[in-house]
């Protein structure tokens, strides 16, 4: 439907090979539903593309202020994050200089970091995308001076 888009310059363009030889299919799936669905007029909620191998949600919501935002990392899944309306900035960190204050339990698919963590921080918004791994802390939703809405997808991946 002519959605022309780039990954973030941020995104491990090496790490991504690695994840989309390992689970091409999900990744194919996963780019396709960006493009063949009218995102400005998904609702927010769920929405199942490949069982528990890919699925996405739409939000649509105010953004946090930067200390109400949450460092965290996923063990299971990669993240495509796209913001639809509005802007967010987001924060990306490596894994391996994250304190952990909240470990990975069986229940939960997060583990949460210091908020004082240092990382870099980007402008969220509908000219790209972000593609993040395992190994990359984030944290999203944090508010934008001149905007502080944001009407969001986030596409999970399955990580092989």
């Amino acid at each position: 439907k002519g959605l022309k888009l780039h990954p973030h310059k941020s995104t491990d363009k090496l790490e991504f090979a690695k994840q989309y030889q390992a689970n091409k299919a999900g990744w194919d799936k996963a780019f396709a539903f960006l493009k063949e669905n009218n995102l400005d007029s998904l609702k927010t909620g769920k929405y199942v593309i490949d069982g528990e191998n890919v699925f996405a949600d739409i939000t649509d919501n105010l953004s946090s202020l930067l200390k109400d935002a949450k460092w965290h990392s996923h063990r299971q899944y990669c993240d495509i994050i796209y913001v639809i309306k509005g802007k967010e900035r987001i924060g990306i960190a490596p894994i391996s200089r994250a304190p952990i204050i909240i470990p990975f339990n069986d229940k939960g698919h997060s583990q949460f970091y210091k908020q004082e963590m240092k990382g870099i921080y980007y402008l969220s918004n509908p000219d790209t995308f972000f593609i993040l791994f395992p190994s990359d802390v984030h944290r999203p939703f944090i508010k934008v001076e001149d905007c502080n809405y944001v009407k969001r997808i986030r596409i999970k991946i399955k990580s092989k």
